[in-house]
């Protein structure tokens, strides 16, 4: 995008070994579309609002994955949730929102905070999504989806490299106030689902999910 702020990140790490789990998240009975791109600064700098790190250990029949750190600066949230979902057949919007549970069902695993375990299936084809809160002029210039963008990659049994900043078409915003002011906020999902097919991990097998982050141009 033409034009961007420096973006303020919210970076989270995640290893992964092998292991199984059944994870608590909600999504969305709603239609949400991607938010068009508003008109945003020419200077600013990119920091970060949040880091996340996650630990995996491999079990007989699943991982277990648990939270080393969730830090947030204060309530400019940045990553509100990450979580893993399963790659059926969707019976949810790409933009769901977190706050319904309408399809929790589908939700593997869900990491909102420290010290938090949830063990996740081998062979399970999972999307991974984060979930992004962020503020005007706290975390980026104006509230807006080009004043946002996530990064997800991971190393290991399957490498991701997710980059809305490049791939805009992989966030989606499911809810906003004061939408491209100075004063509002955007949240949004980032996704990375193998280009549809999912991730999953064979049995004994790890992954280290090295980057979940959000950044915000300010």
């Amino acid at each position: 995008m033409s034009g961007r702020l420096p973006w303020v990140a919210a970076t989270v790490v995640i290893v992964i070994a092998a292991g199984l789990g059944a994870w608590a998240l909600s999504q969305p009975t709603q239609t949400t579309t991607q938010i068009p791109p508003s008109t945003t600064p020419s200077t600013g700098a990119w920091g970060q609002a949040a880091n996340v790190s996650i630990s995996g250990t491999a079990g007989a029949s699943y991982v277990t994955l648990t939270t080393t750190a969730f830090a947030r600066t204060g309530d400019n949230i940045g990553i509100e949730n990450v979580y893993l979902i399963k790659n059926s057949p969707a019976a949810w919007e790409n933009n769901f929102d977190p706050g319904l549970a309408a399809y929790s069902a589908d939700i593997l695993a869900t990491f909102t905070d420290n010290n938090q375990t949830q063990n996740v299936n081998y062979e399970t084809p999972f999307k991974i999504v984060i979930s992004g809160f962020m503020y005007a002029p706290d975390n980026m210039a104006y509230a807006t989806t080009e004043n946002a963008y996530g990064v997800i990659t991971s190393t290991g049994e399957f490498t991701a490299n997710e980059n809305t900043l490049s791939l805009p078409e992989r966030q989606y915003i499911f809810d906003n106030d004061n939408y491209g002011s100075t004063a509002g906020y955007i949240r949004f999902n980032i996704i990375s689902d193998n280009a549809g097919s999912g991730w999953s991990i064979r049995a004994g097998q790890s992954v280290n999910l090295t980057e979940l982050s959000v950044w915000g141009w300010k």
